[in-house]
């Protein structure tokens, strides 16, 4: 019998193989990572884009003498910040950009005295049961769905939809805001 002092040929192999598939494993964990952590920013910048929109739209009164106010917040119109596709840059330092699609849609809703008893009590839309004939100029409230697309790091289209409501009145010129008392907008 021989006494062998070290590592046979086959023990030095499998242990090269076990080391390989680990590393390999950790390497494709990692680059799944990476995809995902962008993914993620991503969504992110979505998420963002959505409720600088939302807030855009809301924000009608302060848009002063643009033009833009409550009457243009519709389907794709109204405030500062146009549909279609914006691209956001990623990285100064690589100048990597990409691109996001935002449109909105909007439904107007009246607030009506469903039961006559002389006291609104139900909010409706165009088309359904007790919509105000003839329609008054301005509705009372706007619901608003705001939509961005953009596609993933894997080539998938990805969408975020983000609802909200635009009220006729802005909320700091509001009954309830202006005359609160401990409201620092209340009346003497």
């Amino acid at each position: 019998m021989f006494n062998h002092k070290g590592f046979s040929l086959v023990e030095v192999l499998v242990a090269s193989l076990v080391i390989v598939l680990g590393v390999t494993g950790y390497v494709t964990l990692q680059s799944q990572y990476v995809v995902a952590n962008s993914n993620l920013n991503l969504r992110s910048i979505a998420i963002r884009l959505a409720t600088d929109k939302l807030s855009d739209l809301q924000l009608f009164e302060q848009l002063g003498g643009s033009g833009l106010s409550y009457r243009s917040v519709g389907d794709n119109t109204g405030g500062s910040i146009p549909f279609g596709d914006k691209d956001i840059l990623l990285s100064a330092n690589l100048a990597q950009a990409h691109s996001f699609n935002i449109s909105w849609q909007v439904n107007e809703y009246f607030y009506v005295d469903s039961d006559f008893d002389g006291f609104c009590d139900k909010w409706v839309k165009s088309g359904e049961q007790g919509y105000p004939d003839p329609e008054p100029q301005y509705s009372d409230l706007k619901s608003v769905d705001v939509i961005i697309e953009w596609m993933d790091l894997a080539g998938s289209q990805k969408t975020f939809l983000l609802s909200g409501v635009v009220p006729s009145v802005a909320p700091g010129n509001s009954f309830q805001a202006l005359y609160k008392t401990s409201s620092s907008t209340a009346l003497p």
